[in-house]
């Protein structure tokens, strides 16, 4: 679930991009999903598992983010593309709470560095 809201926020579905009054310190879009791809379990090829990640990672990050791309957009305009090349990971959901301890603090990075917050 959370591969197709960070999807739809990447390329800002719902959120009207503004003409930026800045550059922007770099890609939003890009960071998170590199930052989330442990912690959502996005990547993972057992599917059953990764949607019950996903859902866990949602429920504790997604507004988060949500709030964090819609200040982006409208200080910034919207993110380039960028190309995601990737393959499936076999995993066990053993390190789930690790990886979202340490996406929480990524994400309170990426709050400050494009969030001003």
């Amino acid at each position: 679930m959370l591969a197709i809201i960070v999807t739809n926020l990447f390329v800002g579905a719902g959120v009207a991009a503004a003409e930026p009054s800045m550059p922007a310190p770099g890609n939003l879009a890009k960071e998170l999903y590199y930052a989330s791809a442990a912690a959502s379990g996005s990547g993972l090829c057992d599917r059953t598992l990764a949607a019950r990640l996903e859902e866990k990672f949602d429920r504790r990050f997604g507004s988060r983010i949500r709030a964090l791309t819609e200040i982006h957009e409208a200080k910034y305009g919207r993110d380039p593309d960028f190309i995601v090349i990737s393959s499936c990971r076999q995993g066990s959901g053993f390190g789930s709470a690790k990886a979202m301890r340490e996406f929480e603090i990524r994400l309170r990075g990426l709050e400050q560095k494009y969030g001003g917050y």
